[in-house]
């Protein structure tokens, strides 16, 4: 069993032990009402049984009314930890995500992936700069990515994982082709993708 399937199940189990200390309490209110119910009618014989039925219709309501606010708190308290249980998973997958996607760029893959990526925009943008980080510059050089640009500035920039960015002559197109950029795109989807998952 992996870890989220434990983590689901030991939620589960929280929430059945939560409804059962719910049931409890209402079990309890309710002997307590049945209790008053016969001293009143034990002190005094003076009670009719209209008198009995009605303090035990109160008492009856107030139960009812306990165990509904007692039933919502349960309730608010399962969205909740589910809701982090949720998050706790996306962090993880993020996490896994990005430390893959890091051992990637580390590859000769990358390297030729980012060549082909490059020579695609060049051709299809009248390039005026082109941001990478000092890693992917050195692992390529600079004369290669001359030889690929043509004569577009090429400048260092803080970009953490890897990828580029690329900006026209004319500054009116910006191309944001950054493992981060690409990252933060597919956050939306692996969230919706973990949420399906958890909520199925």
């Amino acid at each position: 069993m992996s870890l989220e399937e434990h983590q689901i199940e030991a939620f589960k189990k929280m929430v059945d032990k939560l409804f059962d200390e719910t049931k409890e309490n209402v079990l309890r209110i309710l002997n307590e009402a049945a209790e008053r119910a016969l001293h009143i009618l034990d002190d005094s014989e003076k009670y009719s049984i209209k008198k009995l039925n009605e303090s035990l219709t109160k008492y009856m309501e107030r139960a009812e009314v306990e165990s509904k606010k007692e039933l919502a708190k349960i309730e608010s308290e399962a969205k909740m930890c589910l809701l982090r249980l949720k998050e706790s998973l996306f962090e993880k997958v993020i996490m896994e995500a990005k430390s893959m996607i890091t051992k990637y760029c580390e590859t000769d893959e990358y390297i030729n992936d980012l060549i082909k990526n490059l020579k695609k925009t060049s051709n299809t943008i009248d390039l005026g700069v082109v941001l990478m980080n000092n890693k992917d510059i050195e692992r390529i050089g600079m004369k290669n990515l001359k030889s690929i640009l043509g004569d577009c500035e090429i400048k260092p920039h803080k970009i953490e994982i890897g990828g580029f960015i690329a900006i026209s002559k004319d500054e009116k197109i910006f191309v944001d082709k950054t493992i981060e950029g690409i990252f933060d795109k597919e956050k939306m989807f692996l969230r919706s993708r973990i949420a399906s998952l958890l909520f199925r």
